[in-house]
């Protein structure tokens, strides 16, 4: 805010010219008074010593020793024109106005009325109105969704590779969501009924390569198998395969690309050896070139097994 300077109008006092002039006044005035008391006192001085004079010429003659009348001088008149004479007369004229001016005490000088002059009244600055500012509506965001976690896509083939010259490792499904390690796996021979079998070892926690079965990329049946209910359950999901989905074996970096065709579940628990020695032929050797997939079936029981079949994709 600026700051006002209130000028006073023409004919006021203003502020420090007012005080010199009441100085000068009294100044004058005790001059004044000084002079007039100088004056007194030298008209005291020279009445008192105008009385002394008078009194001495008044005094009783000094008695002298008798003189004879001779040796007396002759008494002489006063001389009134002398310069003593004329001084002394000449003060007794003054005495009387000497008195006047040591009585008159010299009158005041009126001093000037100062007038007050009402100053000008400074103007009352505008109030700052407080307008509230608007308030800030915080806006919720919304939450970005996290993408759902895919599993990283199988690579992808640039050619069709030849006849592969070792067993699988990797099997991948990505319609169920599989994608496990395959190692080989081994078998005992098991007596039932007096009949020789083969017992597969399956792999615990890895899809298992049946030893003596095809090759990928050779003529012949490709048998893996795995656990539904044991370990990793690697196969679990392989009920959720349905004709027309593609499953790949892996050989090192050569991928062997095959689509679903066919679906069997065959009972296991309590069949008869006849019934056994059918569903054995699924894993047996083939004329053409397929992928067969073993495991137990229903979870997580296993008194049926579930066999997919699948064919080279074209």
């Amino acid at each position: 805010m600026a700051t006002r300077v209130l000028q006073p109008r023409a004919g006021s006092i203003a502020p420090g010219h007012g005080g010199c002039w009441f100085l000068r006044l009294a100044c004058m005035f005790i001059a004044a008074i000084v002079v007039g008391l100088a004056i007194a006192c030298t008209a005291v001085i020279t009445e008192v010593l105008a009385e002394n004079v008078v009194a001495a010429s008044q005094a009783a003659p000094i008695v002298a020793p008798s003189l004879p009348a001779a040796a007396l001088p002759a008494p002489r008149e006063p001389n009134l024109d002398s310069p003593q004479a004329r001084y002394f007369q000449a003060q007794a004229t003054e005495e009387p106005a000497a008195t006047a001016m040591a009585t008159a005490e010299p009158t005041a000088t009126a001093l000037p009325t100062a007038t007050n002059t009402p100053l000008p009244t400074a103007i009352a600055e505008p109030t700052a109105t407080n307008t509230p500012l608007p308030t800030a509506t915080a806006t919720t965001l919304p939450t970005a969704t996290p993408p759902p976690t895919v599993a990283p896509p199988p690579p992808s083939p640039a050619a069709p590779p030849g006849p592969a010259s070792s067993a699988p490792t990797r099997i991948v499904a990505p319609a169920i969501g599989l994608d496990a390690p395959v190692v080989e796996m081994g078998y005992r021979v098991v007596y039932v009924n007096g009949v020789a079998a083969t017992d597969w070892q399956v792999p615990t926690n890895d899809a298992g390569f049946q030893q003596g079965s095809a090759l990928p990329g050779h003529s012949g049946n490709t048998v893996v198998a795995g656990h539904n209910n044991v370990g990793r359950e690697v196969f679990r999901p392989l009920g959720g395969l349905n004709a027309g989905d593609t499953v790949t074996l892996y050989v090192g970096q050569d991928a062997y690309q095959y689509v679903v065709s066919q679906r069997v579940t065959v009972q296991e628990a309590g069949a008869s050896l006849e019934q056994r020695i059918e569903n054995a032929r699924w894993i047996l050797p083939t004329d053409d070139e397929r992928l067969t997939l073993i495991t137990c079936w229903p979870y997580p029981a296993s008194t049926h097994r579930l066999i997919i079949v699948a064919r080279p994709a074209a």
